[in-house]
């Protein structure tokens, strides 16, 4: 990985931290303003669905589908006609979520008189935020056509622009509305629409700076077609994700009654690493390899996906390591308050270490669908994704009797790996041979590194004195294995020479010099 693409996933990482610390803090406002009340349910409920359609179709198979073609075009034509490709996948995307929202509404306003009270409530909020839907799509298209032109850092931050319009509004309800839930969760989605403008706001003023310019083009082209081919495999990709999810909460919340919450809690910390760092990994090579497949440059292509394989590895596997390690400490220290105590918090650790162990096949998975969409191979992703979803609905159900919510997690961990071994297996014909010939060594020393990493955190669990309280122990324990253990596995990976560290220096000086401005 070379210093640019470093810096590019530092600016990423930057901004997705950014953006998950103040998500941390909107839930605290958020539960701080509605508790546990149904309205807190409704304004969920309503929020969640724009979202499932903003992954299925901005951030996950309009997007995917996109990409390639758009670099494609910059690499072989010119910047104006990537610019007028876009402006056909706007105006179409724009018509399409409009003609959606219409029929949505229409549909609401004919069945509302024969819903529950409830689920009227529900929809009518949800049809209230749908505005939402075509922000954050559109929103998604710019971000990515400004990664395709080398733009990271600032396009990551729009998910922060959300969280501090939902805090504005949360803070302005409590206190022009304390104890008004209704009216609390009306300047919520007040929040969310407003987030929603900033969002689409912000890529569009950064890429008139490119010289964009946004123009209705309606007549099709055979980018537009190729666009298409790939769009619908892509989508039902997207949909199969969402599916396989979906599938382990039904069967959490049918088969036990708390396993769902506690899936939702170890879920909410295995992304952490993921959101952070391996995302934005996955997110500059993804832009780096359908610029390669583009060229046709095939030992580039296979040489930039190597390395980051190499560097998901290098931050999956102490972070794997680290959550199941100190899961306890971590849950005392955050989540015991209140309801959530000892007994819950027992139930839980199991969850978690379960689930930590697929963090490092979750993110490779995600980088290899990513290299076939490079490529615009979306076929082999989604037979591979239907295999997933097979091999994860019978071991959920094997599992879940035996072990119950920590079998549910165990299964998406198989089911992942089952679907990263697959993904290899088929790419030979374009990365070369499954086992490429600098694995082992490269293996060997993140053995040794997180070998000495597992050694460190367990000795300095020992040391913590039994007789200090749970949560100043978790404390102590915490402030000492995250800075020693980071620095020792940091050293020994600079000592056996293993090529991307350089990853880790460059995002602490891109950290520091940014706070040093």
């Amino acid at each position: 990985m070379g210093r640019a693409e470093e810096r590019s996933v530092a600016a990423i990482a930057l901004a997705t931290g950014a953006s998950r610390i103040f998500g941390l803090v909107r839930d605290m406002l958020l539960f701080a303003l509605l508790g546990l009340s149904p309205w807190n349910g409704i304004f969920v409920f309503a929020f969640t669905v724009p979202n499932l359609f903003r992954r299925l179709l901005g951030e996950g198979a309009l997007a995917s589908a996109m990409l390639p073609l758009f670099s494609e075009t910059l690499v072989r034509d010119s910047r104006e006609r990537a610019f007028a490709f876009l402006n056909q996948i706007l105006t179409r995307l724009a018509v399409a979520l409009g003609l959606l929202l219409l029929v949505a509404a229409l549909a609401f306003l004919s069945l509302r008189q024969f819903l529950d009270p409830h689920w009227e409530l529900a929809l009518r909020f949800t049809v209230l935020l749908s505005p939402y839907l075509p922000l954050t799509c559109l929103c998604a298209m710019l971000c990515g056509a400004l990664n395709g032109l080398g733009s990271f850092g600032w396009p990551a931050l729009t998910s922060l622009w959300l969280n501090c319009s939902l805090l504005l509004a949360a803070a302005l309800g409590l206190w022009l509305v304390p104890g008004d839930a209704a009216g609390a969760t009306l300047l919520l989605c007040a929040g969310v629409l407003a987030g929603g403008c900033v969002q689409l706001a912000f890529p569009w003023i950064l890429l008139r700076r490119r010289l964009w310019k946004f123009r209705w083009i309606w007549p099709s082209s055979t980018l537009l077609l190729r666009l298409w081919h790939l769009f619908l495999p892509a989508l039902l990709g997207a949909a199969v994700v969402q599916v396989n999810a979906a599938i382990s909460r039904l069967l959490a919340f049918s088969l036990t009654g708390n396993g769902i919450s506690t899936l939702y809690l170890a879920s909410r910390l295995v992304e952490l690493p993921l959101g952070v760092f391996s995302i934005s990994i996955a997110t500059v090579a993804f832009t780096d390899l359908a610029r390669l497949a583009a060229s046709g440059d095939r030992a580039a292509f296979g040489e930039r996906y190597r390395s980051a394989c190499r560097s998901i590895a290098m931050v999956t596997v102490p972070a794997m390591l680290g959550l199941f390690l100190l899961g306890r400490p971590i849950l005392t220290l955050f989540f015991r308050w209140g309801h959530y105590g000892a007994s819950e918090l027992e139930q839980t650790i199991p969850v978690l270490c379960a689930s930590a162990l697929g963090i490092p096949s979750y993110a490779l998975s995600a980088l290899a669908v990513r290299a076939f969409h490079a490529r615009q191979d979306m076929a082999t992703p989604l037979r591979i994704a239907l295999v997933s979803v097979v091999a994860n609905l019978i071991l959920t159900v094997v599992l879940a009797r035996r072990c119950a919510a920590t079998g549910i997690a165990l299964a998406g961990v198989a089911s992942s790996l089952i679907q990263w071994v697959l993904l290899e297996w088929r790419a030979r014909a374009f990365l070369g041979p499954l086992v490429p010939s600098r694995f082992w060594m490269t293996f060997s020393k993140l053995l040794l590194a997180n070998g000495f990493l597992a050694f460190l955190l367990l000795a300095i669990g020992r040391w913590i004195p039994f007789a200090i309280p749970p949560r100043p122990a978790a404390l102590l324990q915490l402030s000492l294995s995250l800075p020693l253990g980071f620095a020792g596995y940091f050293f020994l990976l600079r000592r056996v020479h293993f090529d991307e560290v350089s990853l880790f220096s460059t995002f602490f000086s891109h950290f520091f010099r940014r706070r040093s401005r």
